[in-house]
């Protein structure tokens, strides 16, 4: 019996591209060959194998997870191709000189634009080119960049064309992002074909990441031996938040947004539950324009006001530096060559695209002339126009695109398009031709060189016998990028230092403000879905026996009427059934605050906006919630059929609980993360208490009330195993509430909420906790009174709105003593 694949391979001759395969080289020949016979020999469920394996990691390290600000759209998916780029250590040893020089250039440019600007006043380059750009900040010239290099980190687009030469398309400059996902790429690839990675020598991404953060170090200027590094993100809505949280992770700095940061007397700050904190290196995923609302766009909520200001003072180093964001001008291509034979005396080794600046006669002349041959881009972003193919443009839009030159020349760049290559990619059973193009990243080192990225953030998209045309970066599949190598890699961690680490040089991880908040509600709402969806479960398993006959018991509308007041449901106008009160609660209705759907969206927001803190394990986890929570939220799906469901989702959320009990550092996020969900489960407990047992204590319905609130309160079991009898009213409020052995009872929830409180930073104000705790211990005290609820007369479960009181007390003091970013300012540690 043949069992392996009939998998065809189809692999055309672009019509003006280059092929990849088989081999750009004779250095890396072998290694395609190698390569793509072991998946055309490959057996189907190994192929399925492959996909699925990269489908999951994708899935589950968030890679595709975005929180978008409608919860109707779709979030983006990526997708990673199982078949490499290769490139053989000759053909890539081409391109890190030409990304190095590129560098160096680029550094050169920016020290004299944002400095004597003697390239301007010599005309070698034109002033209008760069007077006229928005990112030519007025607030940055003659800025110091407190690094020694105004240029840390520099990416490139690049392609190849028809004569097998790679060329420029775009320099990023301002912060080039995508160096995360090309790591990703490499993670998941690693894990799926470990052995081909290890037998063809493919040279290793952690040796890169780990010089980054020396030479980082290295290049400060400041003061501190080990300077204080935050990675600046605009924030969980950013499509590129994923990168940041996972480069903050990984690179073990601090991921802050800007209201997490201030500036005190001439020092950038970090607002964390220990106090203010220096920052020395400002590591920015946010575009500079954005970065100081008070010297640049006004309007700015991502910045810091003043953050300009520090670095005048030389009290902090931003990387880029704000300025480089002018590099990205698409009309400097146009004269890269010669700025490169006057600044270094070299010539280009890595060419751009052919670039005309319709800013001069000749090049104007020349793109009206040539419109439907090149493409053609505004060099202001701010006028949200399109690039425009000429090739594929009717004879309307070339006009319009014709006066809209003729009219403001300098405001135009044109392009000659460019012929991708065109690389073996797996789709189906098939290997078929689709064209790519890569970014490739490097970082300054001390002595004014650039070390380039071994490998690179690749796509591939567009069939090439369709016919050139432009290929972004943030669209498309992602590729890994294997550069070959001559000796065999050793695995090398991130984390290699000179010398041994000593036992002071131990450093207690920050939590910032936020970050503390943002873990407080993930614990409190974590909770309040948990008693929704074990709720529902209850009531699907009472009504096994049929619906109607169900929809008479008492108990069962004492449970949705407890559902109700769970979800913040307000009862309808109308006679509404059973089945559409509990749909209600679980995906609400116009306004779904409260709902199981809403509170499964407002747990995973504030879990992505501290994604730089979970583990691997525990985001996965986080995923299945969202994947089971869309099914128990669906709005059409009859919840009494989704038993199953609802188990799986109790059984996520207690391994979520389960996982960080047993892996997070006892610091102040896990504190913060466990009075959120002490506060909320005594609270829900106190609503229990209130639904479930204010029936007469010896009526029929009480025993089943007292047997659905045990079994609730996960207490069932602990009940028969110490009274053996059926559940009485007094033993059943006992247990509940007042056993200090049991974890679901009020009094253990009291007790930890005043450990974990006490294990918090301390406040602005001192005292401020202090008559809290002591509240806490005395409504504490008298739930430990026998028989404490005969002191409250007509009302046995008076003690519950008490509880509740103290609690919802606990949560607005810790909003206000922690979160408050204000209250925060007068606070300074040095």
């Amino acid at each position: 019996m043949n069992t392996r694949s009939s998998i065809s391979t189809i692999l055309t001759d672009p019509p003006t591209g280059f092929k990849e395969y088989p081999g750009a080289d004779a250095g890396s020949a072998a290694a395609w060959d190698s390569f793509i016979s072991m998946v055309r020999e490959s057996k189907p469920m190994e192929r399925e194998r492959w996909q699925h394996t990269i489908r999951r990691e994708l899935r589950e390290d968030g890679l595709t997870f975005t929180l978008n600000p409608d919860p109707s759209d779709a979030a983006r998916e990526e997708e990673l191709n199982p078949i490499p780029w290769i490139f053989s250590a000759q053909q890539w040893r081409k391109i890190e000189q030409g990304i190095a020089q590129r560098a160096r250039v680029l550094e050169a440019v920016a020290r004299d634009l944002l400095g004597p600007r003697t390239l301007i006043t010599r005309g070698v380059i034109p002033a209008e080119l760069i007077f006229s750009d928005s990112r030519y900040l007025h607030p940055c010239i003659s800025l110091p960049p407190n690094m020694g290099t105004w240029l840390f980190q520099y990416a490139a687009d690049i392609a190849r064309g028809p004569d097998g030469q790679f060329r420029v398309i775009e320099d990023r400059t301002q912060v080039p992002s995508g160096a995360g996902y090309a790591l990703e790429s490499r993670t998941i690839m690693g894990r799926v074909f470990p052995k081909e990675i290890a037998s063809m020598q493919v040279r290793r991404l952690a040796p890169y990441f780990r010089k980054l953060r020396e030479s980082m170090l290295s290049l400060y200027k400041g003061q501190p031996l080990e300077p204080r590094v935050v990675l600046m993100t605009p924030g969980p809505y950013n499509p590129s938040y994923f990168e940041h949280a996972y480069l903050a992770a990984y690179l073990g700095y601090t991921l802050v947004q800007g209201n997490d940061l201030l500036v005190r007397n001439g020092q950038l700050k970090l607002k964390t539950l220990e106090g203010l904190q220096p920052v020395d290196i400002l590591y920015r995923q946010v575009d500079a324009e954005y970065l100081d609302p008070l010297e640049l766009k006004r309007d700015s909520f991502l910045g810091v006001p003043g953050v300009l200001g520090a670095m005048r003072e030389g009290r902090v180093a931003t990387l880029n530096h704000p300025g480089c964001g002018l590099l990205e001008n698409a009309g400097l291509l146009a004269f890269l060559a010669p700025l490169c034979r006057q600044l270094l005396g070299e010539e280009l080794l890595l060419p751009s695209v052919a670039t005309w600046w319709c800013g001069q006669p000749k090049e104007y002349r020349y793109v009206l002339e040539h419109l439907a041959q090149l493409v053609v881009k505004p060099l202001h972003r701010k006028w949200d126009e399109p690039a425009i193919d000429g090739r594929f443009a009717s004879k309307l839009q070339l006009s319009e695109l014709k006066r809209r030159i003729e009219s403001h020349p300098q405001g135009y760049v044109a392009q000659e398009p460019m012929s991708y290559s065109s690389l073996p990619t797996l789709v189906g059973d098939q290997i078929v031709d689709r064209m790519g193009s890569l970014r490739s990243f490097a970082f300054a080192k001390p002595g004014g060189d650039y070390e380039v990225m071994p490998g690179a953030l690749a796509r591939s998209g567009g069939a090439p016998e369709r016919g050139p045309g432009p290929l972004l970066l943030n669209k498309g599949v992602l590729k890994d990028v294997w550069v070959l190598d001559d000796e065999v890699q050793v695995h090398q961690s991130l984390w290699v230092d000179q010398e041994p680490m000593q036992r002071d040089e131990w450093f207690n991880g920050v939590f910032t403000s936020r970050s503390a908040e943002n873990l407080f509600w993930v614990g409190r709402i974590a909770e309040r879905v948990m008693r929704q969806a074990r709720l529902v479960r209850g009531m699907v398993q009472m009504q096994a026996g049929g619906l109607e006959e169900a929809a008479r018991s008492p108990e069962l509308l004492r449970m949705v009427k407890l559902l109700e007041t769970y979800s913040s449901c307000k009862p309808s106008k109308k006679e509404v059934g059973l089945r559409e009160r509990v749909q209600k609660c679980l995906s609400g209705e116009k306004e779904p605050v409260g709902s199981l759907q809403q509170n499964l969206r407002s747990l995973l927001i504030s879990a992505y906006a501290v994604r730089d803190i979970w583990s691997q394990d525990s985001w996965r986890i986080l995923t299945e919630i969202e994947d089971v929570g869309k099914i128990c939220s669906r709005p059409h799906t009859p919840p009494f059929e989704l038993e199953d469901d609802f188990g799986k989702l109790i059984g996520h959320l207690n391994a979520f609980y389960g996982l960080n009990a047993g892996g997070m550092t006892r610091e102040s996020g896990w504190s913060m993360l466990m009075l959120g969900r002490v506060i909320e489960a005594g609270m829900g407990l106190c609503q229990l208490l209130k639904g479930m047992l204010d029936a007469e204590p010896d009526s029929p319905v009480s025993y089943a009330m007292m047997e659905i609130a045990l079994e609730q309160n996960e207490s069932l079991i602990t009940y028969r195993r110490h009274y053996r009898t059926t559940p009485k009213w007094r033993s059943v409020i006992d247990l509940m509430t007042a056993s200090e052995m049991n974890p679901r009872s009020l009094a253990f929830y009291l007790e930890h909420a005043n450990l974990y409180l006490d294990q918090l930073p301390p406040p602005v104000q001192p005292d401020i906790l202090q008559p809290l705790m002591y509240e806490i211990r005395q409504i504490r005290s008298r739930l430990l009174t026998p028989q404490a609820s005969l002191a409250y007369g007509d009302d046995p479960l008076g003690f519950t709105k008490e509880v509740t009181a103290v609690l919802e007390h606990i949560s607005n003091l810790v909003s206000s003593a922690y979160f408050s970013h204000t209250s925060l300012q007068a606070r300074e540690n040095f």
